[in-house]
């Protein structure tokens, strides 16, 4: 017998249901009813017998299925164990509202968490009940006499709300509830979301909005919801003439509502106080006759080799930033948002908006950030079948799965840059200094004249964010060769060799940072690098004058096997993981005798003029104008990258801050890393084969660079660790 019939049920009339009837046939071998299955092996295991079975759904916001929630059949303590002090001190529970000798009433919640190896985690992150765990249970023979005795008739819902108890007594029972809002699987409120989304006061919560304030009380905690409700349980047997089989129903709606949201996540620097990318005081005229070499050279490379903290990445700095949060309206249609590219229908000046800062929770501090927002399209509600039934997203019903959205970035410019330039190059015109900022995601470089098509494709990028998902942020660090290479009519890439992130093939073992522009770190060296340091070891750990050690770790990815000093190694022309890196560069107006350029191209298209360097009023989108500073999209492209709980995991038991994934799973990974979340570019790959095209450097052929690739992720500079954050947040 293979044969499977379904039982009808009508959700949306739990009482019509409320006793479900039908004729046992002989070549049925399994039934099933909302999610669940009932074996013919079942029935006749209590066929004839005087007992029923209790069945139902949990549910919020109006048929949400709600999992993990615990179900039972209350059993009053008896007399003849009222003076059993053993069992006494554990159930001592006539009625669900008696209170133990922790002050808490009947409740089926955990009294400690449970520890996940695979992901790092305890479940649930903070343990309010009394009900002892299976451990417990096992090992202790009170908790066990216990649990036999008096939680013989408990459940948990399924994945979609649903449960069910066989053998429950016939006649009235008092069946209980008990949820944690906070530890229902896909749709956990954390309770920094239960303050922003649900409204609830800050006064409930401590650290940060990150916990809950303790209490015995489950009836004031936020997340904690218990109910009980008298059932009739009917007999789950038939006559000997119909063959007719009973089932109770009996559903839960949770009173609290529940929001869907994601995470985002990372850490970000800029460079040194006194750190610049490109230098006017540079004349090169005598070098194939063109000075506007200058705007792209790293400055404080001296004639000795030795001065090199603009582009040495222990200079940098961690500051807050500005995060901005934008989404598109719940009207524009999904398939419109998804080809955005050439579309002439959406606007984006009034089909995305910006989302109120009371909207999301934000934790920024230092360079480390975390936010979590709402998901707002794609509502849903559980069907008979436990499947996501999309609904109107304007109905009463049902709760959001999706987000499209986009974020801005920028350092405050109140920040210190340098000002040491103030030679005058361009006439009245003295060199100056910016940080440019981002956009997340984008891939698409910004032009003066919006007839440029590539401007509304930047404008309306967005990303699609899904309900309970963890997002980082990745960024395309762009680096060019800035010489000639012999026969070259202009400025080429760098171009890809053994060992070489050198202009010239020619000179593959050489390293001319005078000759590279765009974002490029040294990461590892001998060479002097600020005041009061006296080294670093070939960790990476700096050795302070009089203090501890710093291990900052950052990855690298080119080694200057020429160089005087051959362990320096540096880091460009890659996707960096987990990390935004803002850079600070030199320009001047072009206007002058002495310079045509403003600016090196890497950040800006247009870059022989000023535009993208002043106050202009070019949209941005959602009513916002002025793109002064914005970098271009097409040379440093940014965006999200998904985690998962078990890589986060992972990550955070490595202690390295900067990782080389394939190399760290090649030496030291016995659970290895995954490279499919991460932003990676093979070497000499354009970018969607359009004409700004930035060669990825990936040097060590035999020690770091596989066919398959690589990827890098750096955690954060000094004390950051945006990883750690999760936990320390409880994110997870």
């Amino acid at each position: 017998m293979n044969k499977t019939e379904r039982i009808p049920i009508d959700l949306n009339n739990p009482n019509q249901d409320k006793y479900v009837f039908f004729d046992l046939q002989q070549d049925v071998s399994t039934y099933e009813i909302l999610t669940l299955k009932i074996d013919q092996k079942d029935f006749y295991q209590y066929f004839n017998a005087d007992y029923g079975v209790l069945i139902g759904r949990v549910v919020a916001n109006n048929n949400v299925g709600v999992p993990n929630a615990k179900i039972s059949i209350f059993i009053p303590l008896t007399d003849a164990d009222k003076d059993v002090g053993n069992i006494v001190s554990i159930y001592p529970y006539t009625t669900p509202r008696d209170l133990n000798q922790e002050g808490k009433r009947y409740n089926l919640l955990p009294r400690v968490a449970t520890y996940n190896q695979q992901t790092g985690t305890y479940k649930p992150k903070q343990p309010f009940g009394s009900f002892p765990i299976k451990e417990e249970i096992v090992t202790n023979s009170n908790y066990l006499d216990v649990y036999k005795k008096y939680y013989k008739y408990t459940a948990l819902t399924n994945e979609n709300g649903d449960y069910m108890i066989f053998g429950v007594p016939t006649g009235t029972q008092t069946v209980h509830l008990s949820v944690d809002i906070t530890d229902i699987g896909k749709y956990s409120m954390t309770p920094e979301s239960m303050v922003v989304n649900l409204g609830y006061s800050p006064f409930l919560f401590t650290n940060d909005n990150s916990e809950i304030k303790p209490s015995n009380d489950l009836t004031i905690l936020p997340n904690i919801e218990v109910q009980e409700i008298a059932v009739n349980i009917i007999p789950y047997w038939g006559d000997t003439e119909n063959f007719t089989i009973g089932i109770t129903r009996q559903d839960f709606r949770i009173r609290a509502e529940i929001k869907s949201s994601f995470v985002i996540f990372g850490t970000s620097m800029t460079m040194g106080a006194q750190a610049t990318i490109g230098d006017p005081t540079k004349d090169f005229s005598g070098m194939d006759g063109d000075k506007n070499y200058g705007f792209y050279f790293l400055f404080g490379r001296t004639s000795d080799g030795s001065l090199e903290n603009n582009y040495d990445i222990r200079t940098y700095r961690p500051s807050p930033f500005d995060i901005r949060v934008f989404s598109y309206k719940t009207t524009i249609p999904v398939d419109d948002i998804l080809n955005y590219e050439g579309s002439t229908t959406l606007n984006p000046d009034t089909d995305i908006y910006e989302l109120s800062k009371t909207e999301y929770f934000e934790y920024n501090q230092n360079g480390d950030f975390v936010l979590s927002i709402p998901c707002n399209r794609n509502k849903v509600i559980f069907d008979e079948f436990g499947n996501e039934t999309p609904v109107p997203e304007n109905s009463p019903y049902g709760i959001f799965t999706d987000f499209y959205g986009m974020i801005l970035v920028q350092y405050p410019v109140d920040l210190e840059i340098t000002t040491s330039f103030s030679k005058k190059f361009n006439g009245p015109n003295p060199a100056r200094t910016s940080r440019g900022y981002l956009k997340i995601p984008q891939k698409w470089g910004l032009h003066i004249l919006d007839s440029d098509p590539e401007n509304n494709n930047w404008r309306l990028q967005s990303f699609n964010f899904h309900a309970n998902k963890i997002y980082s942020v990745a960024q395309f660090l762009p680096t060019k060769s800035i010489k000639s290479i012999p026969n070259a009519d202009n400025v080429d890439h760098i171009t890809n060799g053994s060992n070489n992130i050198g202009p010239d093939p020619s000179q593959a073992t050489a390293i001319n940072v005078n000759a590279i522009g765009g974002s490029i770190f040294k990461v590892a060296g001998v060479s002097y690098v600020v005041s009061g340091e006296t080294s670093f070891d070939n960790l990476n750990n700096l050795i302070p004058i009089g203090g501890e050690e710093y291990r900052y770790d950052f990855p690298d990815n080119a080694v200057d096997v020429g160089h005087a000093a051959a362990t320096n190694k540096y880091f460009g022309a890659q996707w960096l993981n987990l990390a935004l890196v803002f850079p600070q560069y030199t320009w001047a107006y072009g206007s002058g005798t002495q310079r045509d350029n403003s600016v090196a191209d890497v950040f800006f298209n247009d870059y022989k003029s000023e535009f993208f360097l002043g106050d202009n009023k070019q949209k941005i989108f959602a009513g916002l104008s002025n793109t002064k500073y914005i970098l271009k999209g097409d040379a440093y492209q940014t965006d999200f990258i998904e985690l998962p709980s078990i890589e986060i995991a992972k990550l955070n038991l490595i202690a390295r801050k900067g990782i080389n994934v394939t190399l760290y799973n090649d030496v030291f990974g016995y659970e290895l890393l995954n490279l499919t979340p991460y932003k990676y570019r093979a070497p000499a790959g354009n970018i969607d084969g359009r004409a700004y095209n930035l060669t990825a450097w990936d040097s060590h052929a035999s020690e770091y660079f596989t066919s398959t690739g690589s990827s890098y992720l750096f955690k954060g500079m000094y004390d950051n660790n945006c990883i750690q954050l999760l936990f320390d947040l409880n994110i997870l």
